[in-house]
């Protein structure tokens, strides 16, 4: 629960961040997914004992390990943001000449880089992970029985 508390904490903090807050947006839809998720398992539990909630272990596991990994990279993206601002400003530039500095400055691209990836982590790679929510709330316990 801890975890779930920073995860709360950094989204509270950064939401209306001028670059990142279109991203932490993103991020914290899949977070309120996740949590949604979790509170079925005691359902799960009461209705069909710990086989049920075995049964979505994995693709919850899979869930929160892509939420998990979107705060790291929230996390990253505000360092490397404050480090390109920091490296702009020391430089003097403004946003007309950025795409000539990140050509010559490669502390800046590296920083460009990592929030290009963010970008692209929860833009594109993220959604395909919610759909393990699908299977978890749809609480489906056929596979349960089966006769062997």
């Amino acid at each position: 629960m801890a975890l779930l508390g920073k995860f709360g904490q950094l989204y509270e903090t950064n939401k209306n961040h001028s670059r990142l807050g279109q991203n932490f947006d993103v991020w914290k839809e899949a977070y309120d997914k996740m949590t949604v998720c979790s509170m079925t398992f005691p359902e799960m539990m009461k209705d069909k004992g710990l086989s049920g909630a075995v049964l979505y272990a994995t693709p919850f596991m899979f869930l929160m390990a892509t939420v998990t990994a979107g705060y790291f990279l929230l996390q990253q993206g505000l360092v490397a943001y404050d480090k390109l601002e920091e490296l702009k400003k020391e430089s003097g530039v403004n946003e007309e000449g950025i795409e000539d500095f990140l050509k010559e400055n490669s502390r800046a691209q590296f920083y460009e880089n990592k929030l290009t990836t963010l970008d692209y982590f929860l833009n594109v790679l993220l959604p395909g992970y919610l759909s393990y929510s699908v299977p978890i709330l749809s609480k489906n316990y056929s596979a349960l029985e089966i006769s062997l």
